[in-house]
C-alpha cells in the first residue's frame, strides 16, 4: 500500500491487481490518478475510483469523477462492473 499526494510520489511497479483513485475530486487530479496508475493494471485488474456516482451527498464531486469513468469506458480498455454507492468498480480487459 502506498500512500502520498498522487502528483508527486514516485514509485516503480511492474503490473498491479488493483487500484483505488480515491484523492483530488477535479476531473484533472482524477484522470492524472488515472492515468498515473490505473493504466498499471494487468488485464483482469480492478480499478475503483471513489466519488464517481451522485449519491445525493457528495454530488459536487461526482460529476468529474464520473465524466472520467465514462471515458475509461468508452475507450475499450476497462468494462464497468457494477457501483456501491459512490464507488464504480472497472476492470482491465486490454
Amino acid at each position: 500500500i502506498l500512500t502520498g499526494d498522487s502528483q508527486t510520489i514516485e514509485m516503480k511497479t511492474g503490473p498491479v491487481d488493483l487500484v483505488f483513485i480515491d484523492g483530488d475530486h477535479s476531473y484533472e487530479g482524477v484522470k492524472s490518478d488515472y492515468e498515473r496508475f490505473g493504466l498499471r493494471l494487468r488485464q483482469g485488474g480492478a480499478l475503483i475510483i471513489d466519488d464517481a456516482e451522485d449519491d445525493g451527498v457528495f454530488t459536487p464531486f461526482a460529476k468529474d469523477g464520473k465524466r472520467l469513468v465514462e471515458e475509461i469506458v468508452q475507450s475499450g480498455a476497462f468494462r464497468h462492473i457494477k457501483t456501491v454507492g459512490r464507488m464504480v468498480h472497472l476492470e482491465r480487459v486490454e
